[in-house]
């Protein structure tokens, strides 16, 4: 069921689903809760500060602004914010509850700080230029990548530092994805590098320009990099090479910047999702039964280029349903098995989409200009909870 319409006097500007299937949504510093039930539940955390990130459940948990971290809570209807909030001097590149009373914060310094009840306890980890991302293992381990090269694996225990060395020291470090023990870094210097804990596994090159995207599910990767280029690879330690390059994206022309990228294994195959600056989308399929090392081309089973702009959103729903948000304000659901794709709707509402959340049946979107937005994939309605 979708939830019925509310109006905000702002911008939607940060949006997720809480645990009982509601929307936990910031309009500026005020944060709403919103359930199919009509329930509704807001309060001011910050008049000064908006909210960029929450975390929690309809009743606890915490809200991200540029300078704060602000611990909520439910009393008699009203979400309330603690008596004192963590404040930094830094602006704040993301947070993780460690518990009700333990938070840590990344900075865009570099900085890890441990907070125990919004009271600052230590310094966690210090890295030696800014933090250009930031991605954690489990609850305790840190991975952070900066300018210069610089790589870094944290304990958040002990506050132990390992350097992985490996990129070069003259570019930044532009993306960290982690899949159980593995680690998988890329950056400016147009190559991508396979960890295992502290060690270098293997060097992934073959792009031509500096890499933005990654993505991995061991034993396979993807990469995307800026001239458009998107490079699947598998790792297999008793190889000559470590691994090889499975397959590319050249069937598809993608004419633009690899902005997002999704990686899926499946049942006999992988399906790798991407959105490019350009507009272009595409879903493509690699065989993993195929014994063979030799690279070959994606298979393209969906391939959107409906539009000449910026694919902003692509969100996997599904093995079978794909969400693209384009920057010209167009919404579409698209069906990989039929390559399949439909508009849902066009509107400026959709221009500056923030966030978005959901699951198999219902997407939960929010925007630049204050809508709220549930979006049935099934049928494919759209609530537009737009101010009036």
């Amino acid at each position: 069921m979708l939830l019925q319409a509310q109006s905000f006097l702002g911008p939607c500007t940060a949006v997720c689903t809480s645990d009982d299937g509601g929307v936990l949504a910031a309009c500026g510093g005020t944060l709403h809760y919103y359930n199919e039930n009509g329930i509704h539940r807001k309060g001011t955390l910050l008049e000064t500060d908006r909210i960029l990130l929450i975390k929690g459940s309809s009743v606890v948990g915490f809200a991200q602004c540029r300078y704060h971290v602000v611990r909520y809570y439910e009393k008699d209807g009203v979400l309330m914010s603690a008596k004192n909030c963590i404040q930094t001097s830094e602006p704040i590149v993301g947070f993780m509850p460690i518990s009700e009373e333990k938070v840590l914060v990344a900075t865009f310094n570099g900085c890890i700080l441990e907070y125990f009840n919004q009271v600052r306890t230590r310094t966690v980890y210090q890295h030696r230029s800014a933090a250009m991302c930031v991605s954690l293992m489990g609850a305790s381990v840190a991975v952070v990548g900066g300018m210069c090269g610089d790589l870094s694996r944290v304990d958040l225990t002990s506050g132990d530092v390992n350097k992985l060395k490996g990129h070069v020291s003259t570019g930044h470090i532009r993306s960290i994805s982690i899949d159980g023990e593995y680690i998988l870094s890329a950056g400016d210097d147009r190559t991508a590098k396979l960890w295992h804990g502290d060690t270098l596994l293997w060097t992934l090159e073959a792009h031509t320009t500096r890499i933005w995207s990654t993505a991995i599910k061991y034993p396979f990767m993807a990469t995307g990099s800026e001239d458009g280029c998107v490079l699947l690879w598998k790792h297999d330690p008793n190889h000559c090479n470590n691994g090889w390059r499975v397959s590319s994206s050249s069937d598809v022309t993608t004419h633009g910047a690899i902005w997002g990228i999704s990686l899926t294994i499946y049942e006999g195959y992988v399906q790798v999702a991407y959105g490019t600056s350009s507009g272009a989308v595409a879903v493509c399929n690699h065989d993993t039964l195929s014994d063979s090392s030799a690279s070959s081309d994606l298979t393209t089973k969906l391939a959107i280029q409906s539009c000449n702009t910026t694919a902003r959103v692509v969100r996997l729903i599904s093995e079978d349903v794909i969400c693209v948000i384009f920057s010209c304000g167009s919404l579409y659901l698209a069906t990989v098995s039929n390559g399949s794709e439909r508009l849902v709707a066009s509107s400026t509402n959709f221009l500056s989409a923030t966030e978005v959340a959901g699951c198999l049946d219902e997407l939960v979107l929010g925007t630049s200009t204050g809508s709220i937005l549930q979006v049935s994939v099934e049928t494919g309605l759209v609530t537009n909870m737009s101010p009036s």
